[in-house]
């Protein structure tokens, strides 16, 4: 249907027997105008429409294809580090136990220093035999010391060290309910027991935990008895100086030690 406004008009009149006809003739015409103008409307929206949501379909494309790619790199990425690790497990291991032994190292050298300024003040006390639970315990689990100084058993307190030593003691007189667990280096162990509210002072006592922020980790012992004369008697593990053996991660005893040096830990 074509409609042209003057020429419509004209042909309209001729071809009407009266006014009314002509009239009803021309509204009949404008509606198809009207309906074809809406029509046309409605194309153009739709193909808009249309155009709007093939880009939306492009752009999702694209995204789906740029994951795929993403994923497809992380798994060459996964294959080619297993291929690597395998290749070179070895290495990896071995510098894995070399990283640990230095770490070993340094931390045997840390308290060695600390110990020995401790020892050539005074105060240190004297080398003696004493009572330790602690190997047996750590026997259940088919650990010996000072062979086994770095696998954790209480938390996260390695084997064979002062904190984990400490730790097993206060639970083996106190019983669970204390809680001297997740407390770190021994530098950090009366801060804890403040936080807990534990008692902590310059106050030793029979059965608490001695504790020293010196040297780089910091050292704690356990207190076995107050002497007459305010000195004390210590049970520790890793003190090559007060070990029988000479050997850090091993145990050792003390008596007439200086305790103005230290810090002590309080559970009762």
């Amino acid at each position: 249907m074509h409609f042209e406004e003057k020429g419509d008009a004209i042909m309209i009149l001729a071809g009407s027997k009266s006014i009314s006809d002509f009239a009803e003739r021309q509204t009949r015409v404008d509606t198809a105008k009207s309906q074809v103008t809406i029509s046309a409307q409605t194309v153009k929206s739709i193909k808009q429409d249309l155009e709007k949501q093939k880009v939306e379909v492009e752009r999702v494309i694209a995204d789906q294809q740029i994951q795929r790619k993403a994923i497809e790199d992380k798994k060459i990425e996964q294959q080619t580090l297993i291929i690597k690790y395998r290749d070179n497990a070895a290495a990896f291991a071995l510098e894995a136990a070399t990283s640990r032994e230095e770490k070993i190292k340094l931390i045997n050298q840390e308290y060695q220093n600390h110990l020995l300024s401790l020892r050539n003040r005074g105060g240190f006390g004297t080398v003696a035999d004493g009572y330790n639970s602690y190997e047996a315990f750590i026997g259940n689990y088919g650990f010996a010391c000072p062979r086994d100084n770095i696998r954790g058993i209480l938390d996260t307190y390695y084997t064979c060290q002062c904190t984990s030593y400490a730790a097993y003691k206060a639970i083996e007189y106190w019983g669970p309910r204390v809680r001297v667990t997740g407390w770190g280096n021994a530098y950090s162990w009366a801060s804890a027991a403040r936080a807990l509210g534990y008692r902590v002072d310059r106050i030793p006592s029979a059965n608490s935990i001695g504790q020293t922020a010196s040297g780089a980790w910091g050292h704690v012992f356990w207190v076995e008895s107050v002497n007459a004369n305010g000195t004390i008697n210590v049970s520790e593990y890793n003190n090559a100086y007060s070990s029988r053996s000479g050997q850090w991660g091993d145990f050792g005893y003390r008596v007439g030690v200086n305790p103005s040096e230290y810090y002590f830990i309080h559970f009762d």
